[in-house]
């Protein structure tokens, strides 16, 4: 599948993940006709793929809350951490649960996180902070004042946490935000990122925002915890869904792509039915049934494939050289 066409688009890139009536709603979606960018697909060379090597990425989780109950312990979210990199890794898949037609695009991505042992200063650390807040849930407008209100949770002088250098670490905040109705969480990527390269807010701080509340069984139906995050990281290191906003009536169905060539043009799916084969969207050249087990979606979160994970390597090689080890 060839994508060339011109786009009136600014991409917001924010996830919200909705748990009225069982669903889930993702601003990423949402597009502000500003000005005409074309965005291509073919960024990826074929050669590309074939030299794709390990890369292991430092991070720090930045732990803000406001009830001492809300302190995650260090053993949970490391046991986090190690069931995204089993998704990342394609470790202890059960591949029955991918349908047939895409099962042979299951394959290690080859990027491992790693929780920070050393912090900015070169001082030995857990890779996890913790922030006692007297913010008791962030505010949920988009902006005011030149702050997009989420984001102050990644500022000390907001009651956040200060990221720790973006260019070698990636920083990951779990914080109450304020939205009873929802799940609220995000990934940012690096302005340079492609597709959103040079569409990407100046005000957001690259990195992953994760509501508290998934942590306090606020979690929806369909993902797993580290599914959630899998997501919300692909997100971070460039990767749009692999659908369109369909609650949005001011958008068709299958008007939209990720630019991403092997993922099949696709409508939201909110839970998880692996089995249950369905085309929401009739691709003119594949026409391939809806890839409900991919991590850009959102119900069953097993795999990426090759080509977002080229792309994520792509992405990665952009960025200054110390966001990535090749050795872990």
């Amino acid at each position: 599948m060839y994508l060339n066409f011109v786009l009136s688009a600014l991409f917001l890139i924010l996830s919200v993940d909705i748990l009225a009536q069982q669903n889930h709603y993702c601003i990423n979606d949402q597009i502000q006709l500003k000005e005409r960018k074309e965005i291509s697909s073919s960024l990826i060379d074929p050669e590309f793929k074939e030299t794709l090597s390990p890369k292991y990425i430092d991070v720090v989780i930045h732990v803000i809350y406001f009830d001492d109950e809300d302190r995650i312990p260090s053993k949970r979210i490391e046991t986090v951490i190690e069931d995204v990199n089993r998704l990342f890794r394609a470790e202890e898949i059960d591949t029955s649960l991918v349908a047939s037609v895409h099962r042979d695009k299951l394959m290690d991505s080859q990027i491992q996180f790693c929780l920070a042992l050393t912090d900015p200063d070169g001082n030995i650390t857990t890779g996890i902070t913790y922030t006692k807040t007297e913010v008791e849930q962030f505010p949920l407008e988009f902006s005011s004042g030149g702050v997009v209100h989420p984001e102050m949770a990644k500022m000390d002088s907001l009651g956040g946490a200060d990221p720790w250098n973006i260019d070698r670490y990636l920083n990951i905040w779990i914080a109450p935000i304020d939205n009873a109705e929802s799940n609220f969480n995000y990934g940012t990527p690096r302005e340079e990122y492609f597709p959103l390269n040079g569409f990407v807010s100046e005000e957001l701080i690259p990195g992953t925002l994760i509501d508290m509340d998934n942590f306090n069984g606020g979690i929806p139906l369909g993902p797993s915890i580290e599914s959630l995050f899998a997501h919300e990281i692909g997100h971070t290191l460039g990767l749009l869904h692999t659908f369109h906003d369909t609650n949005n009536n001011n958008f068709k169905t299958c008007d939209s792509s990720d630019f991403i060539e092997d993922t099949p043009r696709a409508s939201a799916t909110y839970n998880c039915e692996p089995f249950t084969i369905s085309n929401t969207c009739i691709d003119s050249l594949s026409d391939l049934p809806d890839h409900v087990t991919n991590v850009m979606n959102y119900a069953c979160a097993i795999m990426f494939t090759p080509d977002q994970i080229a792309t994520m390597h792509n992405n990665l090689s952009l960025a200054p050289s110390g966001m990535f080890d090749e050795e872990p």
